[in-house]
């Protein structure tokens, strides 16, 4: 018994280091996935629907997707990010899909934080829109 216990953290690091070297489809090392999951909390499912939803995200869009969405700061006391993502990931995807697609990608924290907003901004505009046909 003493043995497996001591044993345990031993296997919780290789664990780590191992996940730090894999990377998924889209070319995101897990640690990554864990870390926005976490952050995203119960937004995941949407993000999930976001690439999987009719038809599948291309390859392409997903490491787009997953590369800006891992420059966002979910740190509430500076940004809003969670409630603007779930504005975003609860609208319509195939319209969140060509505006992400056609957008130009923005460097850095603070250009994504501008991104983020311009989408959220412009899906607002294309719902009123639909709203009024």
């Amino acid at each position: 018994n003493s043995d497996v216990d001591a044993s345990v953290p031993k296997d919780i690091l290789a664990y780590k280091e191992e996940a730090q070297l894999e990377t998924n489809q889209a070319g995101v090392y897990h640690h990554e996935i864990f870390s926005l999951a976490q952050n995203l909390g119960g937004l995941t499912k949407n993000l999930i629907n976001i690439i999987q939803g009719p038809p599948m995200a291309s390859e392409l869009f997903q490491k787009k997707l997953f590369g800006f969405l891992l420059l966002l700061s979910f740190d509430s006391d500076t940004h809003n990010t969670y409630e603007i993502l779930q504005s975003i990931f609860n609208s319509e995807i195939l319209q969140f899909r060509s505006l992400f697609s056609t957008s130009r990608q923005q460097y850095g924290t603070s250009g994504a934080h501008k991104l983020l907003q311009k989408i959220a901004d412009d899906l607002n505009i294309l719902a009123h829109l639909d709203g009024a046909a």
